[in-house]
């Protein structure tokens, strides 16, 4: 009786620690990552956002458009918001809060998942390293495109992505399968998040004996990846068929309809861009030299072991991890990667450096890995951060940009007793551009939208200028005539509302710089 009360005693003190362990590293993940998304708990913008505030309203986003596109999940949830009235505008800091929690859950949910399959969540230190692996995935420079656009969803997204990882490794397979379905009817590239987690769990745990339940493993998991994806592109189709929806807009190209050859070479060209520099918001090489070590260190192990069949298997993983994330640029009709569909490819170094620490058993080792995890971790930290804070001064910018055509049309309704209700501007497709205030960002960037001016895209113009003034216009484009007659012999290398604001009656024209 004694010694079955002392087991039972031992046993809860230790669940006691284990849960001890865990609170202290979710306490410091979710303090990194407000840390690193803190600049985002503020008022910030993209241009489709503040269009959408300013001109379809700050309540009922609920649209019917999203299940056109096959997004039914990001339907129903906005319409359980709309039920509640959430304010979409002056909630964004609960919706980017919300964002950050489920983040630190998905990390949570792999951290302990990793730890146990590879026998490591013993120790503090083994744990905390593969935390810090795990936080790669959610402390990225491309994750910061998810926090630009301010609506709640997409912390939904990543939340499924968690679930339907968690579910598949507990054989909860249907539950599996219903979350996956639910996550890429949230967003497609959510589905690649939860391969990856999945795939590489399923690597870790059979990596030394392939046999037939194996091979039903990875089975399954093809098979729900591929009904959840399936169904969420024939979906809106045979709701159409049934008269439910009409002009169903998710199209998919396969490779038949399209240059497989070039569209190849697209993707490598995104992926050499990304191994440079991540797109010009990275030390330069840093995650290829970061790559190849933890690549070449695991082949080394491997042969010096003699473990042939396992190089073949990592090396079949590894080839499809690092490919996944550019899945979506090979089957779709056009092609567009932006950050926020390139994210998961930090899911897959976080895949790739969980597969090497599972080899390491010295303690020396092991301290050597953790302090070249500790330090790529904090350049992603601060580059990140940075990132952010790019976005943030850029909503700055614009704001004082928008507050001084304000003060120019007060000036003039003053002056003269009219009152401005149309703003013309000038198309996008005739008007020179710059795309950002680049003299005031700490990152030099390509192909990403984190400090592109709201002023860039036509239908954020008249928003944002309504935004801080409080006042509604009409926007209108100005025919070539017109803008010939009060620009055409004008020049400008800068901001200089003295030259880029004319008016008549109750009309502003504005030339944007």
């Amino acid at each position: 009786m004694i010694n079955s009360d002392s087991i039972r005693l031992k046993k809860i003190m230790h669940n006691l620690y284990k849960l001890k362990k865990i609170f202290l590293i979710s306490c410091f993940d979710f303090l990194i990552l407000l840390f690193v998304y803190g600049s985002f708990l503020n008022f910030t913008f993209s241009s489709d956002n503040i269009y959408s505030f300013m001109e379809i309203g700050t309540k009922n986003l609920g649209v019917i458009d999203y299940c056109y596109g096959g997004r039914y999940t990001i339907y129903f949830f906005c319409k359980l918001l709309d039920f509640f009235n959430f304010d979409y505008f002056h909630g964004q800091i609960y919706s980017q809060l919300f964002k950050i929690f489920c983040t630190e859950i998905v990390v949570l949910i792999a951290t302990k998942a990793f730890s146990e399959v590879i026998n490591k969540e013993g120790t503090g230190l083994k744990l905390i390293i593969i935390n810090c692996c795990v936080l790669f995935a959610a402390i990225n420079v491309f994750y910061v495109e998810t926090f630009i656009y301010v609506t709640p969803d997409w912390g939904i997204g990543i939340l499924l992505a968690g679930l339907t990882f968690w579910a598949f490794i507990n054989k909860r397979y249907i539950l599996s399968g219903v979350l996956a379905f639910l996550t890429v009817s949230e967003y497609q590239v959510f589905l690649i998040v939860s391969g990856i987690l999945i795939l590489t769990f399923l690597y870790l745990k059979n990596k030394s004996s392939f046999t037939f339940y194996t091979i039903k493993e990875y089975s399954i998991l093809m098979i729900i990846m591929f009904l959840a994806a399936g169904l969420n592109l024939l979906l809106p189709h045979i709701l159409n068929i049934l008269g439910i929806l009409s002009n169903p807009t998710r199209q998919v190209s396969f490779t038949q309809k399209i240059d497989l050859k070039f569209r190849l070479m697209q993707i490598f060209e995104i992926f050499k861009w990304i191994l440079r520099d991540s797109l010009g918001m990275m030390p330069n090489k840093i995650i290829f030299y970061f790559i190849i070590l933890l690549v070449s260190f695991y082949i080394v192990v491997l042969l010096f072991k003699k473990k042939i069949v396992e190089l073949i298997l990592f090396s079949l993983h590894v080839c499809v991890i690092f490919f996944a994330p550019f899945a979506l640029g090979l089957i779709t009709a056009g092609f567009y990667m932006p950050a926020r569909v390139l994210f998961p490819f930090y899911y897959s170094i976080t895949a790739l450096s969980i597969i090497v620490f599972s080899e390491f058993t010295n303690k020396y080792t092991i301290f050597i890995f953790g302090g070249l995890i500790v330090i790529f971790l904090s350049v992603s930290v601060w580059n990140t951060k940075k990132s952010s804070d790019d976005h943030y001064v850029s909503n700055i910018l614009d704001q004082q940009y928008a507050r001084e055509i304000q003060e120019k049309i007060n000036q003039y309704e003053e002056e003269t007793d009219n009152k401005i209700k149309i703003i013309k501007i000038q198309e996008w497709s005739k008007r020179e551009k710059t795309w950002d205030y680049r003299e005031f960002m700490k990152h030099e960037y390509y192909d990403t939208n984190y400090n592109l001016k709201l002023f860039y895209d036509d239908w954020a113009v008249v928003p944002i200028i309504e935004f801080v003034s409080g006042r509604k216009y009409e926007m209108e484009y100005m025919t070539d005539n017109e803008y010939k007659e009060f620009f055409g012999g004008k020049s400008w290398g800068y901001i200089n509302l003295e030259l880029q604001v004319e008016f008549i009656n109750d009309t502003a024209y504005l030339a944007i710089y």
